[in-house]
């Protein structure tokens, strides 16, 4: 059993087995994003991550600088950036060809350095100075968050569903128009194959009136194995637009197929009549080599609640991604759990210093656990506390759940996944403890002005086993 996106919420009173999408765009204008101080906050569009505009910060520390080592003259912009760039050649790539002795006081001084008595050094002993670790560091530091111009707001955000496969997650971006409003929420699904829009209308809420329906197809390949896709669209999408979506979702889905294999069922989809060929989903899934058309939903709503604000995240958040629909006179409800930020400011385990360093980060938590019980899929949501280690390159998460497990996640070379998982505690319901033997996937991104020394995690883990699987979000800051 795999925890879906949008389109999961259900087919009328079932639950849908594609993931989601299709839309609408549009929508009133709201609070220009562009415009926005640095700083600034947008609570009603459903995340509390800050702008970042670093364009007067950047200025004031040359301006500083400046005044320190003498030099009076107004710079221009273009004079800025070569500040900057001339810092990281001196202090951090230790370049000093060229380098004289006016450069190298301007460069130490923008680094945050006292430079009034180094004005009468010489050369030489300058460029000794410039050369100390410490030095390096926090010039790394200041090139990070100032030497390039920054201006990010809601546009530059991503979201991710959690999820297995990052080919079936959805993928979550605010819809900016020309002015800088915020008009909307985009999700695009099947590895990119199906987009579904909302248009805003407040308190982090965004509504589809256009209607949606879904559309899918079995194909039976060699050896007795069935190849299935569906995807989902706004009820005005042509034929045509349907069957190269389906593409797109085969070959993230199957690319790894041999080749001819993947050539024939995309020649496949050529062939589906989709007006008039279409069977029953449930025939077709046992017959194969048809297409059907599913989910025929009026409306449909969505709610980003983020826990991000509770642990002080700016630069990341996560949290719950309510979907409501609505399908004649039916209604259906699903939570997905949501995680990501600044793809601008994020960095990975791998991208960060992997020895003499130790990090730790407090936040929280919170896991969707699903089972079938009783022949019904049944699930349950749980909060819980966040604790993060990163120490020389090795990773260490211990997420602690009211009612339910405590998981440990390390760093593990030899499992697929590259973490191994361990699950303390007995749940209050035992319908929900962890079964063993199940696969994995973990993602933690690290975030902050500088990825390098980062201010805040966020991320995602997912174990399935059977008909179980339990989705976890978390994030938190640095202690």
């Amino acid at each position: 059993m795999k925890k879906l996106s949008f389109m999961a919420v259900l087919a009328l009173s079932t639950m849908l087995t594609a993931c989601s999408s299709g839309g609408s765009g549009g929508g009133s204008s709201f609070v220009p994003t562009t415009s926005l101080p640095n700083g600034s906050t947008i609570p009603e569009s459903g995340t509390n991550i800050q702008t970042v505009n670093n364009t007067e910060k950047r200025a004031t520390t040359y301006e500083k600088a400046a005044t320190s080592a003498g030099i009076t003259t107004e710079a221009s912009a273009e004079e800025i950036n070569n500040a900057y760039n001339n810092m990281k050649k001196i202090l951090v790539d230790q370049d000093f060809s060229n380098a004289t002795e006016d450069d190298i006081l301007l460069s130490l001084a923008m680094a945050g350095e006292d430079i009034e008595g180094l004005k009468d050094k010489p050369l030489d002993e300058l460029k000794t100075i410039a050369q100390n670790s410490g030095i390096r560091e926090k010039a790394e530091d200041v090139y990070a968050k100032l030497g390039t111009e920054r201006d990010l707001s809601l546009k530059d955000i991503t979201f991710y569903e959690s999820g297995y496969d990052k080919a079936d997650q959805a993928i979550y971006k605010f819809i900016i128009d020309k002015d800088g409003n915020l008009t909307g929420l985009q999700e695009t699904d099947d590895g990119g194959a199906s987009v579904l829009k909302f248009n805003r209308t407040g308190n982090g809420v965004y509504k589809n009136n256009e209607g949606l329906v879904s559309y899918g197809f079995v194909y039976n390949g060699e050896y007795g194995r069935k190849y299935e896709e569906e995807v989902t669209f706004a009820k005005s999408t042509s034929v045509e637009d349907v069957k190269t979506s389906l593409k797109t979702a085969v070959k993230a889905h199957w690319g790894n197929e041999p080749e001819d294999t993947l050539n024939a069922i995309l020649a496949f989809i050529d062939t589906l009549d989709l007006t008039n060929g279409l069977i029953d989903e449930n025939v077709c899934e046992k017959q194969g080599n048809c297409a059907y058309k599913d989910n025929d939903v009026d409306t449909a709503t969505v709610k980003l609640d983020n826990k991000g604000q509770d642990v002080g995240l700016k630069y990341a958040d996560f949290g719950t991604i309510t979907y409501n629909i609505t399908a004649g006179n039916e209604t259906g409800k699903d939570i997905a759990l949501f995680y990501g930020g600044y793809e601008a400011l994020s960095a990975q385990a791998k991208d960060l210093p992997q020895i003499n360093t130790e990090m730790n980060f407090e936040g929280k938590a919170l896991a969707q656990v699903e089972n079938e019980i009783n022949n019904e899929d049944v699930s349950k949501l749980y909060n819980g506390t966040a604790n993060l280690t990163f120490k020389d390159g090795q990773e260490t998460l211990v997420a602690d759940f009211t009612d339910w497990h405590k998981v440990t996640i390390k760093t593990d070379g030899s499992n697929p996944s590259g973490y191994a998982f361990t699950f303390d505690k007995t749940p209050t319901d035992t319908n929900f403890t962890v079964p063993s033997g199940g696969r994995e996937a973990v993602d933690i991104k690290y975030y902050g002005e500088n990825p390098k020394n980062p201010d805040e995690f966020a991320g995602s883990a997912f174990y399935e086993q059977g008909n179980f699987n339990a989705e976890m979000v978390f994030g938190g800051t640095r202690k």
